[in-house]
């Protein structure tokens, strides 16, 4: 296992890693909401998924992540929104983005920053039809970045709804393949997620996700519900693990709440998912709930709220997640009797 603490640069590039890692796989949540969105009538905009995700190298806690979904019902505009810390040892990033697209997932734009070492970039994008202009803003220097987008080009932000429309759906073998604009580097990149294991954890059933996105890889399990429970890259260490509350996540991290409000519209409480709920239940009443759900994990499932080992230097690594047992994430390759479903 290489170290991540060689460089700034390798921490930027492992961390930004990490920033697809987590936007491309929490937007399940969005994709099955989407279903129920169409009845509800909210005086602004309806949240679909919000929570706190922390963020480990080699099994160090390095920072956090916070992201929400929601649905502009004046506008019609769907909104995935996050931001990102990480301390100063490893590389002292701060990474924002706020993506919009139309209620048929059409890009409209988006706005992405990051600040390395107190060297920021901005990305500023818009499209219409099938055109992208991003224009990016790297200290005193500006270039405009244009593309032709394939048909069915999406913002990978989005990639939950993509899936959901797939001719398979969501099942165990379903293959998607996709065209995604990777809102970091405003580039185009095909990409892929296997759905290669369906299987249950500590009472909750879940979806084992392998995924490929620009040369990265990474493995993400899913509820039912597609709330991301937890993702590893086991190649370079890095994991990320949806946990309860704000400060579970943030680890002494200093939080700006202005910033954020800024950046959400509100301060996001993180309690729009499941592991927020479960930490909200009665301690008895989860044990019964995992009990119930005949998990597989021999390990018992910690009290509500507590949070299993983090082991993610190996590519045997577990994803934890809080009230539940250790997550085995192997790398399984896609199997040949896969069922491919194009999400375009």
């Amino acid at each position: 296992m290489p170290s991540h603490s060689s460089s700034p640069r390798c921490d930027r590039l492992v961390l930004r890693h990490v920033t697809r890692v987590v936007k491309r796989l929490v937007v399940f949540a969005l994709a099955n909401l989407l279903v129920g969105v169409a009845t509800l009538k909210p005086a602004s905009a309806a949240i679909l998924f919000e929570g706190w995700s922390k963020v480990l190298i080699s099994g160090k806690h390095v920072g956090f992540i916070v992201q929400r979904y929601d649905f502009d019902e004046k506008k019609k505009e769907f909104r995935s929104t996050h931001f990102l810390k990480t301390n100063a040892d490893s590389g002292g990033l701060t990474e924002s983005l706020a993506a919009r697209a139309d209620s048929t997932f059409k890009p409209l734009a988006y706005q992405y920053t990051s600040v390395v070492n107190g060297k920021p970039t901005l990305i500023d994008a818009t499209f219409k039809g099938d055109k992208m202009t991003a224009i990016v803003t790297e200290g005193k220097e500006k270039k405009t970045i244009k593309n032709t987008m394939p048909k069915g080009t999406f913002l990978s932000a989005f990639l939950g709804y993509v899936m959901l429309q797939g001719k398979e759906g969501l099942k165990k073998g379903v293959k998607y393949e996709y065209p995604g604009v990777l809102e970091e580097s405003a580039i185009i990149s095909k990409g892929e997620a296997f759905i290669a294991e369906e299987e249950t954890i500590s009472g909750i059933p879940v979806f084992r996700i392998l995924n490929t996105i620009n040369g990265s890889k990474f493995v993400s399990l899913a509820t039912h519900k597609a709330e991301i429970l937890g993702t590893v890259s086991p190649s370079i260490g890095v994991q990320t693990v949806l946990v309860p509350t704000m400060e579970e996540a943030v680890a002494g991290l200093t939080v700006n709440n202005q910033a954020l409000i800024q950046l959400f519209g509100s301060m996001p409480k993180g309690k729009e998912n499941e592991i927020a709920r479960r930490n909200m239940l009665p301690a008895a009443k989860t044990a019964v709930q995992s009990a119930g759900g005949g998990a597989k994990s021999s390990s018992p499932a910690p009290a509500a709220g507590a949070t299993a080992p983090v082991t993610p230097s190996t590519p045997s690594a577990s994803v934890a997640a809080p009230a539940t047992a250790p997550v085995p994430v192997p790398v399984p390759a896609p199997t040949a009797t896969s069922t491919p479903a194009s999400g375009n």
